[in-house]
């Protein structure tokens, strides 16, 4: 299975099954409230179990797996539209659990809907390549900037944005915010390419 659809409640069960977190977006559910995300997980297995009577279900697979307690290589955002995500959709891309060279681009909309999808390690710099280069669009759709955030762990990471003027970067730590505040990136797709 290479593509699976996902609501933000079926996630929710599907982590909780596996006796874990889900790491990809959760629009539509207050993870820091423990009965909101009860009332979700359940609401999510009575949706699987609907969902296996009908189409042999959601099975265990490694994309389900990739996205539970593990940290992204990329989150994206963009400011409008394209043809890679919707507008207000999250776009987050992992590293396969089962074939490390591999990755699962994790797609959120607004509305709790999640496709992942498998992809190899080219298409997902390709793919946050040509999420970064959006902004370069000549249309009227096409984004002001597209923000990357590159998670380092726990302790922090980098911010880039990249606007139709270039790009710059930012290094936060969760401890005490940014420092190196909008130093330039020269090339921002080498750096796409070496994070992901």
């Amino acid at each position: 299975m290479d593509r699976l659809t996902l609501t933000d409640d079926e996630a929710v069960s599907l982590a909780a099954s596996g006796r874990g977190r889900w790491m990809g977006a959760l629009p539509t559910v207050d993870e820091t409230d423990t009965e909101l995300l009860l009332q979700a997980a359940a609401r999510g297995t009575r949706s699987l179990s609907l969902r296996r009577d009908v189409d042999q279900g959601v099975r265990d697979t490694d994309l389900v797996r990739s996205v539970i307690d593990a940290l992204p290589l990329a989150v994206l955002y963009a400011t409008a539209s394209d043809d890679l995500a919707p507008r207000g959709a999250t776009c987050m891309i992992f590293r396969s659990r089962l074939h490390p060279d591999e990755r699962v681009l994790s797609v959120t909309t607004a509305g709790g809907v999640t496709q992942l999808r498998a992809q190899t390690r080219d298409e997902g710099r390709a793919f946050a390549e040509r999420f970064a280069g959006a902004v370069h669009g000549e249309n009227h759709e096409s984004p002001a900037a597209a923000v990357l955030l590159f998670p380092g762990g726990a302790e922090g990471g980098d911010v880039m944005v990249v606007t139709r003027d270039g790009a710059t970067r930012e290094s936060y730590t969760t401890a005490s915010g940014f420092s190196r505040l909008g130093e330039r990136v020269q090339d921002w797709a080498a750096e796409i390419a070496a994070r992901i």
